[in-house]
């Protein structure tokens, strides 16, 4: 976004809006596969959490930003998504799997 100029600044936002909140409720129905019987409460901490986060690495980013350039910045986060991988890697699977799929 750093790259557009005039309409594209805010096309360009709006879709980076929409596909990182499309995520959103994969994570939901996985975190309630995880824990069946508190499914709104895994539902309200993983909302929480993310909106949570979000709000307070803001200021972090923006000292840091100010600190080198907004720039250099958004290309270090770029390689946060890299580190749910590893995560995402210790997932019980067998867990998952053994669950029914309720339709």
């Amino acid at each position: 976004m750093i790259f557009l100029k005039g309409i594209w600044v805010y096309v360009s936002s709006t879709l980076a809006g929409f596909f990182m909140f499309a995520t959103l409720p994969l994570g939901l129905v996985t975190a309630q596969k995880l824990a069946p019987r508190g499914k709104s409460m895994v539902s309200s901490l993983m909302m929480g959490l993310a909106v949570g986060t979000g709000g307070m690495m803001t200021p972090f980013v923006g000292s840091l930003a100010d600190l080198f350039s907004i720039r250099t910045v958004l290309y270090g986060l770029a390689f946060i998504p890299f580190a749910s991988i590893v995560i995402i890697y210790f997932f019980p699977e067998k867990k998952l799997r053994e669950q029914p799929l309720v339709g």
